[in-house]
């Protein structure tokens, strides 16, 4: 995944504790992850707009469908199957059907954090832009 070690220097990190670099770290993942909310917004827009959802009931509807749009997306990308994906991540077919079915809208922190490092396989060069937009946007700051 594009850390935020990719974007500074070695001169810049040595100028970090390994804390403050896990920190920065932390936020860059977070902002990732609402990157990829707004993405899966936006391709809810229209069936939003005829639930006549305010913002607040959008957010929760696209956080409870967060981790099953991913693993629906990796496999749109034709760059896994259902038991490519398992293999990959060791998460079992079974669970990952509970993901996609929305049975488990609730994955531990590992379970996820293994399909979001999978989709950022499937789909590098959306992360790509996503990071250096992440990147502009603290420069413009």
């Amino acid at each position: 995944m594009y850390t935020i070690r990719t974007f500074l220097t070695s001169n810049a990190l040595s100028l970090l504790t390994p804390s403050e670099i896990d920190l920065i770290e932390a936020d860059f993942f977070v902002r990732t992850c609402e990157e990829l909310k707004s993405f899966f917004r936006h391709q809810y827009k229209n069936f939003l707009q005829v639930l006549n959802y305010n913002y607040e009931m959008e957010d929760a509807f696209v956080e409870n469908n967060f981790i099953t749009d991913l693993v629906k997306d990796i496999l749109d990308s034709e760059e896994y199957t259902l038991p490519g994906i398992a293999y990959h991540t060791q998460i079992s077919e079974d669970a990952l059907l509970d993901l996609i079915l929305g049975r488990n809208l609730n994955p531990s922190l590992r379970i996820f954090r293994k399909i979001v490092e999978l989709h950022r396989t499937s789909r590098p060069e959306f992360y790509r832009l996503m990071a250096k937009k992440i990147i502009i946007q603290d420069m413009m700051k």
